[in-house]
């Protein structure tokens, strides 16, 4: 019951970021793409990027897990 509780929960997160977004849908952009650098000054100024190793474990995982969501897969 408790496992179904939380597959619900997770749905509805992954519902709400859906509409959200709406039509529009997030690139998936590199650093390789021309206009990621352009991008990350304008949107996400905010955004250091750190070498793998030097990210907290925990912190990787739970990045990972969202991009999971909302990617679908």
């Amino acid at each position: 019951m408790k496992r179904r509780a939380g597959e619900r929960e997770k749905e509805l997160k992954k519902k709400k970021l859906l509409e959200e977004l709406g039509e529009g849908r997030l690139p998936y952009m590199t650093p390789a793409d021309a206009d990621f650098h352009q991008l990350w000054k304008t949107k996400y100024s905010k955004l250091v990027f750190r070498k793998s190793d030097t990210v907290p474990e925990e912190l990787h995982q739970m990045v990972h897990q969202l991009k999971k969501l909302l990617i679908g897969t």
